[in-house]
């Protein structure tokens, strides 16, 4: 008797120490770019709004592995996921070539097949897909540099370094300031997207609920 109330009692310790930590903390993991300039924006409006919740973003350029890691949501790029996951589309990444007023100013007729392009990946498929959309090609010997994050290739094209393929809605503040211009007659072409992956268990928890709500809402 006295064993079966133990491991009544030891039970409901477990599931309270659960809905605890479902009621005030949540971690998701993010790539890089999208975390920094679109994820982070957003929860930290959400925490004003809920300062009792603790949402932890954990930057990574590694798909979340749910199975093994303690992660109640990701934003992934186009990566398969789990059957016990749901998956809603965040966005569709719509990429054009900017560059920073110095760079262009050296160049008074842009020829972009000549113009130092910046790699946002090892194998370019940014680049590709956006030139295969196009129907643009680059001269073989323009590769300026490579880099394994868009913020990476960010910084690099503000600091003239070269042109970068980029979506708009993550230069915000260098479209405004003038710091970043799009390529004239450089049009945007879809490459790929972004969405927000969780655990079907996740879904009964209200502060999740109320924070998915709100990224969507903002992203409407």
């Amino acid at each position: 008797m006295a064993f079966g109330m133990h491991e009544s009692f030891d039970r409901m310790r477990e599931t309270l120490l659960e809905v605890g930590r479902d009621v005030t903390r949540l971690r998701v993991k993010s790539l890089p770019t999208i975390g920094l300039r679109w994820l982070l924006p957003r929860v930290q409006a959400f925490r004003q709004k809920m300062p009792k919740s603790v949402i932890e973003v954990v930057i990574d350029s590694e798909p979340a592995d749910f199975r093994a890691e303690d992660f109640d949501a990701a934003i992934v790029y186009g990566h398969a996921v789990p059957k016990e996951c749901e998956v809603v589309h965040l966005f569709t990444e719509d990429v054009q070539p900017f560059a920073s007023p110095d760079l262009l100013s050296k160049w008074q007729t842009p020829v972009f097949e000549e113009m130092p392009i910046l790699y946002n990946t090892e194998d370019g498929r940014e680049w590709r897909h956006w030139l295969g959309a196009t129907g643009l090609a680059l001269a073989s010997h323009n590769r300026a540099a490579v880099f394994d994050t868009d913020e990476l290739a960010i910084q690099a094209a503000i600091a003239g370094h070269g042109v970068g393929l980029f979506d708009p809605r993550f230069l915000g503040p260098e479209i405004e300031e003038g710091r970043l211009v799009p390529l004239p007659g450089r049009f945007p072409a879809s490459i790929g997207n972004y969405y927000f992956v969780y655990p079907r268990s996740r879904s009964e928890n209200r502060i999740f609920r109320s924070l998915k709500s709100d990224l969507f809402a903002a992203n409407a």
